[in-house]
């Protein structure tokens, strides 16, 4: 019975320990039973069958890209030791890392030659800002330029006549299935003399990291919308597909021996070619894994990426690596709201009843909007749960029965949140943003990127499913915002355009260069409406007339006479009538109403309880009736018709504006000075038609909300 106890508690402690010691491993290079990697910027040695790994370097500056020399006994690899990234050796069971280039910009190995060189990529000679391949001797004496425009990676045929490279280098963005004009293909290059062949044209996406074994190229595709491995012929035929990965892409890829080393996830695999065995090498660090203690950070607000206001300003909603908190605007406590470990956060707002923090969690796997109480108590609640892309900060409309997002995929939707249901808002995929829901919740304006690449505002009407665009693609116009009785919109527009060069002559012949471009303008979303900056003038008592009613509106009549003020007691208040031929009759008759009035208000008190249950149950029969009325007088009437015509400039100055807020009493914007180094500073402007003007209120600000 005690084996039986020991073994138990074998199994439950044993996988505990295991899972402790594994990492996130990266960049392998594969010779033979040998496999270097990279795991905490260190690199790391290990058989192919797995086990204790053994660090090769343990250096504070990051190092990356092995690869393995021919003959097996070195190990080249990049590290930013001395500051730029440079191109070392270290013998294969470790040692002193000797370094082979000196160049300013950075030195990638990518592979070996034949007779012991290093190739490696750099931008150091190509005179533009461009990679290239170079070759240097393992003492680093000896520096070969490769006559390749924009190679970024290569390796050589077991002759070391022909070399297959990459062109051009990696684009920056992650974005799986890119086609665009960045797209790196594969190569073959025969010789000084001869034309470079593409090899893998046929396809439209990405094919990199070219490896040579038995007469065939293995490289990474994403011919099958995700990255797995393949080969072909050294003319680019007979294409065949290796691997079969739906989820996670192949990464990074070693060859040796007909075995394939590569990167899926946090694992490294091997593949062997004959059998089609592909397995996960079981990989244990032998680390004391500092990164994943415990520490005291001396500043936490420096790692806040997101911070949100309550509706009435009484705290803000902060996110911060990963989790979120509600802090007080004065005095009280921090708030951690949300509890789930493991599960990251970002992007967290408050919903408009102020009780409610809406963000994004990453517990599917895929980025779902979640509720979570803003006092921390209870448990996070999911509005969605069809992922497919990456989602963007939600913006709840007014009244916090929809949201606005944006995704990856430059797509605007709008969801309700009673019948999750989603309407995509934008009209294309060329960028949106500067979303701005209108007071009445029936509007959302955003800026939309047009084909020629100026950036527009539209405005959404969520009753009809239909977009309009209001301003035009001849200029950039952004950051609108809603004044808070939903008559005007107001947006930047870099409309000024005069250049601080006055002339193109001169010893280094200048371009153009336009500053403080921006200005701040208006658009009257209705017709007739008087702007609040348009000064006084004779037309000014006549609106005012107009808006009570009076202006040149006939007066009621009845019987031919003329209404009495004194009729509308309800609306004008208590009037006195006086009659002087009948006082004491209409003093008689005030005594009689006084004493009828208390009676009345007695029998009131005592039938007041029976009524109360009809009158609640009145209530709710109308309930629903009086919302949608309500809801239907609160919808903000826009015309469309003429609107261009209703776009004017506010009456300052031009600048370096951006992010437009307003609220009733004034337009808040950022202010940035000109010049190399500018501070950026929080300017106001109160909306008067007396003298307005741009003040600056809070200097040097990164943002504000």
């Amino acid at each position: 019975m005690r084996w039986f106890v020991w073994l138990m508690a074998m199994l439950i402690v044993l996988p505990a320990a295991g899972q402790e010691r594994l990492g996130f491993f990266r960049d392998p290079a594969l010779h033979g039973d040998t496999l270097v990697f990279v795991a905490e910027g260190d690199l790391w040695r290990v058989d192919v069958e797995g086990g204790p790994a053994q660090r090769l370097t343990a250096h504070t500056g990051k190092e990356r890209a092995p690869r393995i020399s021919v003959c097996g006994n070195y190990v080249a690899f990049a590290a930013e030791y001395e500051g730029p990234v440079e191109t070392f050796v270290i013998p294969i069971e470790g040692g002193r890392p000797e370094r082979l280039t000196f160049e300013p910009n950075a030195s990638v190995p990518v592979s070996w030659t034949l007779d012991g060189r290093v190739v490696y990529t750099t931008s150091q000679y190509s005179t533009l800002p461009r990679s290239q391949l170079a070759a240097v001797s393992r003492d680093g004496t000896e520096h070969d330029i490769l006559p390749l425009s924009q190679a970024a990676d290569g390796v050589y045929d077991d002759r070391g006549e022909r070399l297959f490279f990459v062109r051009p280098s990696r684009q920056s963005s992650s974005t799986r299935n890119y086609e665009g004009g960045r797209a790196r293909n594969i190569w073959r290059f025969d010789g000084e003399g001869k034309e470079a062949d593409n090899l893998t044209e046929d396809h439209p996406g990405e094919h990199y990291n070219p490896m040579w074994w038995d007469g065939r190229v293995y490289f990474i595709s994403e011919r099958s919308g995700t990255r797995n491995l393949w080969s072909m012929k050294p003319d680019g035929g007979d294409k065949a597909q290796l691997t079969f990965h739906e989820r996670w892409d192949v990464r990074q890829a070693s060859i040796s021996g007909g075995r394939v080393a590569y990167q899926r996830g946090a694992d490294i695999h091997l593949l062997d070619l004959d059998t089609r065995w592909d397995r996960v090498i079981p990989i244990e660090l032998v680390s004391d894994f500092d990164q994943l203690r415990e520490r005291w950070v001396g500043n936490p607000m420096s790692y806040f990426s997101s911070a949100n206001i309550h509706p009435d300003g009484e705290s803000v909603a902060l996110t911060l690596r990963g989790r979120v908190f509600v802090a007080p605007a004065g005095q009280g406590r921090i708030v951690r709201a949300s509890r789930e470990e493991g599960v990251r956060y970002r992007d967290a707002v408050f919903m408009p009843d102020g009780e409610t923090l809406l963000a994004l969690s990453d517990k599917t796997g895929e980025l779902e909007f979640h509720t979570l109480p803003v006092r921390g108590l209870g448990e996070p609640e999911a509005i969605t749960d069809d992922g497919s892309t990456i989602r963007f900060q939600a913006y709840p409309s007014p009244d916090g029965k929809r949201i606005a997002y944006t995704d990856r995929e430059r797509r605007l939707w709008v969801m309700e949140l009673e019948t999750d249901e989603k309407k995509k808002a934008s009209t294309n995929q060329q960028g949106v943003g500067d979303l701005a829901w209108a007071p009445c919740s029936h509007w959302l304006a955003f800026g939309q990127t047009a084909s020629n690449t100026y950036r527009q505002i539209w405005l959404y009407d969520v009753d009809n499913d239909e977009s309009h665009a209001i301003t035009t693609d001849r200029v950039n116009s952004l950051s609108p915002s809603w004044d808070p009785d939903g008559e005007w919109l107001y947006f930047l527009s870099d409309r000024d355009l005069r250049s601080l060069v006055t002339h193109p002559w001169g010893p280094r012949q200048p371009e153009p260069y336009f500053d403080e471009v921006m200005r701040i303008y208006k658009v009257a979303l209705q017709s007739g409406l008087r702007s609040p900056f348009k000064p006084d003038d004779e037309l000014m008592d006549l609106d005012e007339e107009e808006e009570n009613g009076n202006g040149d509106e006939e007066e009621p009549e009845e019987n031919g006479d003329k209404e009495d003020p004194g009729d509308n007691d309800e609306d004008n208040g208590p009037i006195e009538v006086t009659d002087r031929d009948g006082d004491n009759d209409k003093e008689e008759d005030k005594d009689k109403d006084r004493d009828n009035g208390k009676k009345e208000k007695e029998d009131a008190r005592k039938d007041e309880k029976d009524k109360d249950t009809e009158a609640k149950e009145e209530k709710d029969e109308d309930a629903n009736g009086d919302e949608e009325e309500a809801e239907e007088e609160e919808r903000t009437i826009i015309e469309f018709d003429g609107m261009e015509r209703r776009v004017h400039a506010l009456p300052l100055p031009s600048g370096n504006y951006g992010n437009l807020t307003v609220n009733s009493r004034a337009l808040f914007f950022t202010d940035r000075d000109s010049g190399r180094g500018g501070g950026t500073h929080l300017a106001a402007v109160r909306i008067t038609n007396d003298n307005p003007s741009v003040n600056r209120i809070v200097t040097s600000i990164t943002k504000y909300r």
